[in-house]
């Protein structure tokens, strides 16, 4: 089980070091819809989603810290959702050492790392508690 606890850590650490390194990516959305004269459609949208951005890493890095069930189901979707609408990197720096034309495909292939790694913390997990 402290494996799996240390694990988490790590893990929570790396949310946490992502949300710090990206807060543009929760305050950029609010600075574009309100610029505008008035709010429309897309402007709610931009809020929704970075407030969900925000909402979502917040509740995976408290799920893990805590080692509870929904903090792991909260990271697959925090990951997923960061990955697609952001293109936030849960290794900050690393993405940066590769040329531009192949960078997307190692800040998949690195959340991919991270999002399977968090599916083996829960399966250890979930075998150590029905033990």
């Amino acid at each position: 089980m402290r494996n799996v606890q240390m694990g988490c850590r790590l893990i929570c650490f790396l949310v946490m070091l992502t949300l710090i390194i990206g807060w543009h990516n929760f305050i950029s959305p609010f600075r574009l819809s309100f610029q505008q004269n008035h709010i429309n459609n897309w402007s709610i949208f931009l809020i929704l989603v970075g407030s969900l951005f925000l909402i979502l890493n917040i509740a995976s890095a408290v799920g893990l810290y805590l080692v509870r069930k929904w903090g792991f189901i909260v990271t697959y979707i925090a990951i997923i959702f960061s990955t697609i609408f952001f293109s936030t990197s849960y290794v900050p720096f690393i993405s940066t050492f590769f040329p531009v034309h192949v960078r997307y495909v190692a800040l998949i292939a690195i959340n991919l790392a991270v999002l399977s790694y968090v599916f083996y913390l829960d399966v250890l997990f979930r075998k150590k508690s029905n033990v």
